[in-house]
C-alpha cells in the first residue's frame, strides 16, 4: 500500500513562523503597522510564488533581502529560513520504518519549496524511506487545489491513505475518495498499520 504523507508537521516538525516574526522584529518601529501589514502579506505573496515553483530560491531571498530594507543579507534570510525545519516530527520516522517493514511504501506529498526539501533530507532520516514525492514547487499547484491531487494520483495512483496535519488538504483528499487521515502524532500513522 502506498502511504502518502504530508513533510511539514507530519514528517517535519516545522516552525513556519520563525521567519515572519524575526522580519517583522527587525522592522518595528522603522515602518508604520500598515507598513508592516503589507510587507507581511508581500512575503506571503513571495513564499507561495516560490512554493509553487515560480519564484528561485536566490530571487526569493534577494526580494526579502529588499523587503527588509537591507536590514537582514540574503544569507541571513536564507539561515533564518532553513531554520524553519527543525527536525524530525516525534516518532514519525520510527512509524515509518515499521509501515516500510509491513511492505508500505511512503510518497511524500506537500507544499514545499526546493531549498525547505533539501533540509528536510539533511535533518530528517525518513528522507531515507521515501519512493518518491510529489512537491508544490515541481507541479505549480498547492494543496488543497485539486489540480496537486491529481499530479499524485498521475505519479503513484489514489494512496491506500494520505496523511496531513491540514484539514482543508484532507477535505481536498475526501472529495477525490482518498482514505485521508488529519494527522495529529505519530500514533496515527501506526493507528492504519
Amino acid at each position: 500500500m502506498i502511504i502518502a504523507l504530508d513533510l511539514g508537521g507530519v514528517c517535519a516538525d516545522v516552525n513556519s513562523d520563525i521567519m515572519r516574526d524575526e522580519l517583522l522584529k527587525r522592522l518595528m518601529g522603522r515602518f508604520s503597522l500598515a507598513e508592516l501589514a503589507a510587507k507581511e502579506k508581500e512575503l506571503r505573496r513571495h513564499w507561495e510564488a516560490m512554493e509553487r515553483g515560480k519564484l528561485g530560491t536566490d530571487d526569493f531571498f534577494d526580494r526579502l533581502h529588499r523587503l527588509s530594507g537591507g536590514l537582514l543579507s540574503a544569507e541571513e534570510l536564507r539561515s533564518l529560513w532553513c531554520s524553519q525545519i527543525r527536525g524530525p516530527f516525534p516518532g514519525t520516522f520510527e512509524a515509518a520504518q515499521e509501515a516500510v517493514k509491513k511492505g508500505h511504501e511512503l510518497v511524500f506529498f506537500s507544499n514545499t519549496s526546493a531549498i525547505h526539501l533539501r533540509e528536510i533530507e539533511c535533518k530528517c532520516p525518513i528522507w531515507e524511506l521515501r519512493k518518491g514525492g510529489v512537491y508544490s514547487f515541481e507541479t505549480g499547484f498547492m494543496k488543497p487545489e485539486p489540480e496537486i491531487y491529481a499530479c499524485f494520483e498521475k505519479e503513484f495512483g489514489q494512496p491506500g491513505v494520505f496523511f496531513d496535519d491540514n484539514p482543508a488538504n484532507i477535505a481536498a483528499a475526501g472529495e477525490r475518495g482518498w482514505n485521508a487521515v488529519r494527522f495529529r502524532s505519530a500514533a496515527d500513522l501506526l493507528g492504519v498499520l
